[in-house]
């Protein structure tokens, strides 16, 4: 396992590198963040809805059409490779903090989803 930690990376170069991984077929490669950050749980959904439809569309320039994600250079990233290669999207999972906490007034949205 290899970490990359990229802080502030061009996405452009971080797509690269991860495409080179991608080439073994016995790599993987995880991209973790969260979405949005302490809104209603209503302006949640909302902003974390361009994140999504960014991630099904394949498409990282909508992701600056309003996603909050902490992680959106991984994203960029990934996406990008995944348009370039071709890989279907599968979003897995939607869920906010309210569906575990309750509180629907300071929600974090999350997401998995798989490109293969």
């Amino acid at each position: 396992m290899i970490e990359i930690v990229y802080g502030k990376a061009d996405p452009h170069k971080l797509a690269k590198l991860i495409y080179a991984l991608l080439q073994d077929h016995d790599n993987l490669v995880v991209i973790s963040t969260d979405l949005s950050h302490f809104y209603t749980l209503e302006e949640a959904k909302k902003r974390d809805n361009v994140c999504l439809n960014a991630i099904a569309e394949k498409e990282p320039s909508l992701l600056d059409k309003g996603c909050e994600a902490c992680g959106k250079i991984g994203l960029k990233a990934i996406l990008e490779v995944a348009k370039k290669a071709n890989l279907k999207t599968d979003l897995l999972d939607y869920r906010t903090s309210a569906d575990t906490s309750g509180d629907t007034k300071r929600v974090v949205g999350y997401t998995s989803a798989i490109l293969r």
